[in-house]
């Protein structure tokens, strides 16, 4: 088996490479889901420091940034997911818990306007990390019912 070329390439490397393919997309929805998705990738990589380095304020506004460069009202429910999902875990992890239960219940709200069913778990999930604990259980619950009709086992309750 030959070696896949890609692989030796690092993160910010195959991240280069998308923004150059993005940029041959004309303007439009396919545009629009992914660059959603490669911003969420860059900010994911500002996420999760390499070596396990710990997480500091500095990369999630970085990371808050690019969820925010994402497109706003664009009636595309990948795309609002991906930003406001995003935009919840950042305000999250600042401290911005009002805010955070805010994008996070329109997270929820776009995943199912879409029948984006694991993103709708993944905002559920997301939202009980910010509830009071009946209401956390029970959106804990929701969200593990979604993960097993899809069968997800990733989504399924791990705290």
């Amino acid at each position: 088996v030959l070696p896949d070329p890609l692989r030796e390439l690092s993160r910010a490397e195959l991240l280069a490479r998308v923004e150059a393919l993005l940029d041959a997309l004309a303007p439009g929805p396919t545009r629009a889901c992914y660059e959603a998705r490669w911003l969420d990738q860059r900010a994911y990589a500002a996420l999760h420091p390499p070596g396990g380095a710990p997480l500091d304020e500095a990369r999630l506004r970085g990371a808050r940034q690019l969820y925010a460069a994402i497109a706003s009202g664009t009636g595309i429910a990948f795309v609002e997911f991906r930003r406001s999902h995003g935009l919840a875990y950042c305000a999250w992890r600042l401290g911005e818990l009002e805010r955070a239960r805010a994008l996070a219940r329109a997270a929820c709200e776009h995943a199912g306007d879409g029948g984006l069913i694991r993103f709708r778990a993944m905002a559920l999930r997301l939202l009980a990390r910010l509830s009071a604990d009946d209401e956390a259980a029970r959106l804990r619950e929701r969200a593990d019912r979604l993960a097993r009709q899809i069968e997800h086992e990733d989504l399924l309750d791990g705290t």
